[in-house]
């Protein structure tokens, strides 16, 4: 229910902003901007996870300004702004990576994985995406994903094998998940 996700969404800003916490905050305009992304409002989206990074940085909460800029990556890159959210995903990467989470910064790699896709460099998205494969071990779903993004970019290079085998080790992870549709999807891919 995404209307109702924005409207829980800003209800929860005007009551951090009440308590006054950075952390309370920052977090709150990151799922604002998610809640508005998954609506389609791009724009909005976008600025409250730049108002959520800005926050962030002024509070010194690094991780956090890494973790809006990867939030603000949907909304640049469904209004075309790839190269913006190509060098945001790299901003993350980097600091996360600076910090010592593997995990974020697998993240920011699949994100780069899929903002490569729309770019139309599968190559370079294949270069992300093996990457992030090693900061993701236990997590499934997110392997899932990952798996699912790299059979898409090997079947834009025409490697029908590893494509294959990308989408059946997305289906595994899935599985491993208990995420049934998204294995189904894997399945059909």
């Amino acid at each position: 229910d995404i209307p109702a996700a924005v409207e829980g969404a800003r209800a929860v800003v005007m009551i951090a902003d009440l308590c006054g916490t950075p952390m309370g905050r920052v977090t709150a305009r990151r799922a604002l901007s998610r809640a508005l992304a998954w609506g389609s409002e791009y724009t909005a989206a976008l600025a409250a996870a730049q108002e959520a990074v800005k926050l962030a940085i002024n509070a010194g909460l690094d991780e956090e300004a890494g973790r809006a800029r990867l939030a603000s990556m949907h909304a640049l890159t469904e209004i075309g702004r790839l190269d913006d959210a190509a060098t945001t995903g790299h901003e993350a990467r980097d600091a996360f990576e600076q910090m010592g989470l593997d995990a974020m910064a697998a993240r920011a790699d699949i994100n780069l994985g899929v903002v490569y896709q729309h770019l139309d460099r599968p190559e370079r998205a294949v270069e992300c995406l093996n990457r992030a494969r090693a900061g993701l071990a236990g997590e499934s779903g997110v392997l899932g994903h990952l798996e699912n993004n790299l059979g898409e970019s090997l079947l834009a290079m025409d490697d029908m094998v590893g494509a294959e085998v990308a989408f059946l080790d997305a289906r595994q992870a899935f599985e491993a998940a208990d995420s049934d549709l998204t294995a189904a999807i894997a399945e059909g891919n």
